[in-house]
């Protein structure tokens, strides 16, 4: 068994178990999802998502793209924003589009669950569930 497998189940339990709370004490990642999403992923498209800590609870995100998308860069880096209600990390991992949007990840049995979202013209901060995956760890 892989080592990093108990503590991915063990953070996804943890994101399935713990409602948000109204008192704002869920605002910072368990320190399990921490770990469990950190490293090289391979989110398919040709893009790599590099996930480094940062700090006790937070990722810092490097997302690559085998080549420059139309309309955007070929690498997009940033500071993961945690979801307080248990959806995960919020970062950029798929090329930009003219309305925005926005990929949610999480840890999930056998790789990284990553649910990108695109955002309607006049939508506000809601978008549109576009692509759903089980991502991989990066091949060396």
């Amino acid at each position: 068994m892989r080592a990093g497998l108990p503590v991915a189940l063990a953070a996804a339990a943890l994101l399935l178990a713990a409602p948000a709370r109204a008192d704002g004490a869920d605002r910072l990642a368990p320190h399990a999802v921490q770990r469990a999403v950190v490293g090289c992923w391979d989110v398919g498209g040709g893009t790599r998502l590099h996930l480094t800590p940062f700090g006790k609870h937070s990722v810092r995100f490097r997302a690559v793209h085998g080549t420059r998308p139309r309309g955007g860069p070929r690498v997009m880096t940033g500071l993961a924003t945690w979801r307080g209600d248990g959806h995960g990390y919020e970062l950029s991992c798929r090329p930009r589009s003219i309305h925005g949007g926005f990929c949610l990840v999480a840890p999930a049995p056998g790789g990284l669950r990553v649910r990108s979202y695109a955002l309607r013209h006049g939508g506000g901060a809601t978008g549109s569930l576009r692509e759903e995956l089980v991502a991989t760890r990066c091949r060396p």
